[in-house]
């Protein structure tokens, strides 16, 4: 995969990264280049989250049980 290549799009909420996101991919699609999307707010939209918490979540979540460290 010497020709695997990366853009990452930045900016605030709002800003309209996951639309841009959406467009480029159509039009990569369109070339019939291959691709991945990742949206990056999804990934820190998860369950059963680190016991530590993250910052979205204001703090620590309950740890469900059988996680490591409860």
């Amino acid at each position: 995969m010497a020709d695997a290549r990366a853009l990452l799009i930045t900016g605030t909420v709002g800003a309209g990264r996951t639309t841009m996101a959406e467009a480029l991919g159509d039009l990569l699609i369109e070339d019939a280049i291959p691709l991945a999307i990742i949206d990056v707010d999804w990934l820190r939209r998860s369950w059963p989250c680190r016991p530590s918490g993250n910052a979205s979540s204001g703090g620590r979540r309950p740890t469900p049980p059988g996680w490591a460290g409860s």
